[in-house]
């Protein structure tokens, strides 16, 4: 099977890395990826070393035509959040299966509320899925939709040793005996930091 997936960006940031993660997970199923991103990004080099060719596109809606008759040979997509809404209006509708995979907070659903489709209108072909309990809330709230969850974490790659504490009782800790945090994402006050 061939998938397109659109995604708004190729960066090391959080939803364009997950992305990376669940097509990753595809690839090694035996499905054929095509990338179109919104903007370019490191993550460019990491999607081709994969097999995933990348195709920078501004202006999707503009060329929704041609871009439809182009995108009806792949058997499904993937749109990665909000940001993609323009492959949405003009995939809404069409033959093609397409899951629409929404990241963002409602600081964003406001920020596009004038461009966003009525997600409560959408065509049968196009299943939006929330990454959290938090983004269901916003289509709970704001389309009167219930929809399903499709969280995805990124592999731990870290190794686990056992030691033994003062009491003599045993635990497990990360290497190095310490806890370590990564932050995937940007820091945006659009994303309430």
């Amino acid at each position: 099977k061939k998938y397109l997936a659109v995604t708004h960006q190729l960066t090391r940031t959080g939803a364009p890395q997950v992305l990376f993660e669940l097509l990753i997970m595809m690839r090694h199923a035996g499905a054929e990826i095509d990338i179109i991103a919104l903007d370019e990004g490191s993550l460019r080099s990491q999607f081709e070393a994969e097999g995933m060719p990348v195709r920078v596109e501004k202006g999707i809606f503009k060329r929704r035509e041609e871009l439809l008759r182009e995108w009806e040979k792949y058997d499904g997509a993937i749109l990665n959040t909000l940001a993609s809404f323009e492959a949405a209006y003009v995939l809404n509708g069409s033959e093609l299966p397409v899951l629409w995979w929404i990241h963002e907070n409602g600081i964003y659903f406001d920020f596009l509320k004038t461009v966003l489709p009525d997600f409560a209108q959408l065509s049968h072909n196009i299943q939006v899925r929330s990454v959290s309990s938090l983004v269901q809330k916003e289509f709970r709230e704001r389309y009167g939709i219930e929809t399903d969850i499709l969280s995805l974490g990124v592999e731990d790659t870290g190794h686990r040793h056992i030691i033994t504490n003062r009491n003599g009782s045993c635990l497990e800790n990360p290497a190095n005996d310490r806890i370590q945090f990564i932050t995937v994402g940007l820091f945006s006050y659009m994303k309430g930091v």
